[in-house]
């Protein structure tokens, strides 16, 4: 992808994530750790929660999440039925384009000490120059 964006690294050293972030946080994967990829995903779970893929939709402590940013539906072969119970330092993250996504699902949870920073800004392409939002 040629996005160019700007992070802040400020954002979790205050706080921490919300649901809804879109972070930069570096592969928990040993095999992408390993090589130094970091990886771009929107928060769903924080830590302490249930998440659970049911009937294709994300159930966050049995509730349903309104997700208005996902791109398309999720295929039933990309969101099986599925449920993660995150520890005190982990996060669940989903890219927004939930069929073609290496995430949470793959990789399992995110612990806090990968995580870089918030995404804030897109400055290139031009046609995408703008803030990023939840």
């Amino acid at each position: 992808n040629e996005d160019r964006l700007v992070i802040s690294r400020l954002s979790y050293l205050l706080d921490q994530p919300r649901r809804g972030d879109i972070v930069v946080f570096n592969a928990v994967d040993p095999r992408d750790a390993d090589r130094g990829i970091m990886l771009i995903k929107r928060v769903i779970g924080l830590p302490g929660e249930t998440v659970e893929i049911k009937d294709q939709q994300v159930y966050v402590n049995d509730v349903w999440l309104d997700e208005p940013y996902i791109n398309e539906t999720c295929w039933i072969n990309a969101c099986p039925d599925e449920v993660w119970l995150l520890d005190t330092n982990e996060y669940f993250v989903m890219g927004d384009n939930r069929n073609h996504s290496n995430d949470s699902r793959v990789f399992d949870a995110v612990p806090f000490d990968h995580i870089i920073g918030e995404v804030i800004f897109r400055y290139w392409p031009p046609n995408g120059i703008g803030l990023i939002t939840r």
